[in-house]
């Protein structure tokens, strides 16, 4: 049939019975930009569409919407949306959804990542891992500067390399044996006329910054320069990333037959790896290697921060380009020194914090401002210094506060927060057993663990029967962990592997306990209440959280919630080793710093509002569902009674962990559970 010209008579015809269906083209609100990128918070804006009656908001952390942090949320007409409360260094995925007045709908996706405080992160490659960025191919170049910062012992590897469709060297940096590099490259019949620079060379140990610039002259004439200095140059034989090409970081690619293998992979570090569409002087090169870049200036092509926590997505913050990892997915913190204007926190009290910085030329003057908001429309402090360190007081416990710090010449800090403490014992989240919980689904993408311990405090009210306190489900909502209250089984951990429950048989309820559980990758699993221990199971699942769904207060039965939890949750703890009885007896009743060994996840709950539960380590916060509240725990005080003995007809002794700070304690014994009828009072 014919495609029907709706202006004239001019039919296309169609061909090869193309599949015809309903479109929701022109109700698709067209994103326009992101803006405002921060380490907790991004604002999306998008262009009306005719006729809107309104725009929803979902935001997530996969590009299949499982693992939703907003969903349904209405701007009330609105063309922009800002989100907040985000975790810093992670890639979300937003959806608009456009609805008309006749009730027409149409969608646009994008994604974003918010950001670290420099030097942030970097990417370790581990010698079988490479990222895959042959997007940046697409793009049509006019002369080029390939840079990155490298950290690196001396040894024959691609750093990063540019294959053509015929498998056949385009431009690939490679470090030799002795630390000097080359830019190899091989003519059109595949012969090599590699470029060898005398003069450059990279330290075996620590960082360096190498940029690769190739002209848009007749001689493709190629440059190199290592730490902002000029050391070479050499003719070039091609323009650079011709359309089709494969770019990748960490290795080159041979082919063998009509099959690409990756070969001759890199092991080290990487750092700011920029790719621009012309080529950059020495001048250029100099000012900004040691720096950040915005992603908006003006010839960048590619930017790759490295500046994220988990996930495969190596997001390009210039344009469009990701990079994807094939292999082993390692961040790691970088130590990388940038010369940004930098405020580091300290000091954190219930009531303040201080700001320190380093000081920069030409400034006389430092502007603070302190806000309950990343936007700072809830100014709690903003004050005028020529120090280079400033104490922020009178401010309220268990509060985020975000702080910037504007110099006499208008440069402009990267915004960044701090949670202020709450006094021992601190607060908890009450769950209401119909529908609240905390989706954790953040640490999934920390990776899976040869070793794993997982802690919390727990309250069971005492009307409770069957209550999930934290639960490892599969994305299909099958079970790997529960960890839960039973009404025939008391405290207890249900393995799916072994289809076991470890049972305490332990029933009382009323009163925080404390919960531990232990995972090795060879399926010994181990169950703690109280610090003592309940059981072991040697076939257990190992510590998989990778591909998984992660909560407290609820488990996922299929694609449903269920099995809610009445009472409350304090203290939740994540660690990457197995923490031992004396380990978790020692350390259960006091408050983390948040740099132990080992600890990759840490929710303390002590907020007094959010939507978010916040994670003092990584990031890693919590999404709040339903509507739960905080209020006041004692958990960290609470006395556990260890050990009944010397047990009489009329008499027993009770032992229980010592409490820091403690000055005396108080028995009371009664004949009921609720203690209405009290016998003794010690």
């Amino acid at each position: 049939g014919d495609i029907e010209d709706q202006a004239g008579s001019y039919n296309g015809t169609l061909v090869n019975n193309p599949g015809i269906f309903n479109s929701d083209a022109i109700f698709t609100p067209v994103l326009e930009s992101v803006t405002n990128v921060g380490i907790d918070n991004f604002t999306i804006n998008w262009l009306p569409i005719p006729n809107a009656m309104e725009y929803y908001i979902d935001i997530a952390t996969d590009e299949d919407f499982n693992n939703t942090v907003i969903f349904g949320q209405p701007t009330s007409g609105a063309t922009t949306y800002t989100v907040n409360g985000l975790s810093r260094g992670t890639v979300y995925y937003y959806k608009v959804t456009a609805r008309t007045n006749n009730d027409e709908w149409g969608r646009q996706y994008g994604h974003t990542a918010t950001k670290l405080t420099p030097p942030g992160n970097a990417f370790e490659f581990d010698g079988s891992t490479y990222i895959n960025s042959n997007d940046v191919c697409k793009y049509e170049f006019n002369g080029a500067t390939i840079e990155s910062w490298i950290n690196t012992t001396n040894r024959y590897q691609s750093i990063w390399a540019c294959n053509n469709s015929n498998g056949f060297n385009n431009y690939i940096l490679f470090s030799q044996t002795d630390g000097h590099l080359l830019v190899a490259q091989q003519t059109e019949g595949g012969t090599p006329q590699d470029i060898h620079f005398g003069n450059a060379a990279v330290m075996s140990e620590g960082w360096n910054h190498v940029a690769v610039t190739i002209a848009n002259d007749a001689n493709h004439t190629v440059k190199i320069y290592v730490n902002g200095v000029y050391k070479g140059s050499g003719v070039g034989l091609a323009d650079p990333f011709p359309y089709g090409s494969m770019l990748s970081l960490g290795q080159e690619f041979d082919k063998s037959g009509e099959t690409f293998v990756p070969s001759d992979f890199y092991i080290g570090k990487m750092d700011e790896f920029r790719v621009w569409n012309r080529e950059l002087t020495e001048a250029e090169i100099s000012e900004n290697f040691n720096k950040t870049l915005t992603g908006t200036e003006n010839g960048l092509v590619t930017y790759y921060n490295f500046d994220l926590q988990t996930g495969t997505k190596v997001v390009d913050n210039a344009n469009v380009f990701d990079g994807e990892v094939i292999g082993n997915v390692q961040w790691i913190e970088s130590t990388l020194g940038l010369d940004d204007f930098v405020v580091t926190p300290s000091a954190i009290t219930t009531s303040g914090f201080t700001l320190s910085w380093s000081e920069i030329s030409g400034v006389t003057s430092y502007t603070i401002d302190v806000a309950t908001d990343a936007q700072f429309t809830d100014v709690v402090v903003h004050q005028a210094t020529d120090q280079l360190i400033y104490n922020v007081s009178g401010l309220t416990q268990g509060t985020k506060y975000y702080f910037r710090v504007t110099t006499s010449e208008d440069q402009v800090s990267m915004v960044n927060y701090v949670n202020t403490f709450m006094e021992i014992p601190g607060n908890a989240l009450w769950l209401d057993g119909i529908d609240d919980y905390v989706e954790a689904n953040q640490i999934t993408e920390t990776g899976n663990k040869n070793y794993a311990t997982m802690e919390c405090w727990a309250y069971v009210d005492p009307t409770e029967i069957n209550g999930r306190f934290f639960a490892i489900n599969t994305v299909t909502g099958g079970n790997k962990y529960l960890l839960s209250y039973e009404k025939n089984l008391g405290y207890c951990l249900f393995d799916q592997q072994s289809n076991e429950n470890i049972a305490s048989y332990e029933f009382r309820k009323g009163s925080w306990v404390h919960l531990a559980v232990s995972m090795v990758a060879n399926g010994t699993c181990k169950f703690y209440l109280n610090g003592q221990l309940v059981g072991t199971s040697s076939n257990g699942y190992p510590p998989i959280f990778s591909g998984n769904q992660i909560s407290f207060g609820q488990e996922f039965d299929g694609t449903k919630t269920g099995d809610f939890l009445k009472g409350a949750i304090e203290e939740g703890r994540f660690w990457s080793t197995i923490r031992t009885q004396e380990e978790i007896q020692e350390f259960m009743h006091k408050k983390l710093v948040g740099d132990e060994s080992g600890l990759f996840a840490y929710y303390d709950f002590d907020q007094n509002e959010g939507q978010f539960v916040y994670e003092k380590v990584n990031g890693l916060d919590g999404t709040i569902i339903g509507l739960p509240q905080w209020v006041q725990s004692n958990a960290l005080i609470t006395p556990l009674v260890y050990e009944i003995s010397d047990i009489t007809p009329s008499s027993a002794t009770f032992s229980w962990n010592a409490i820091d700070g403690a000055t005396d304690y108080k028995i009371q014994v009664s004949t009921d559970i609720r203690f209405q009828n009290i016998l003794q009072e010690i």
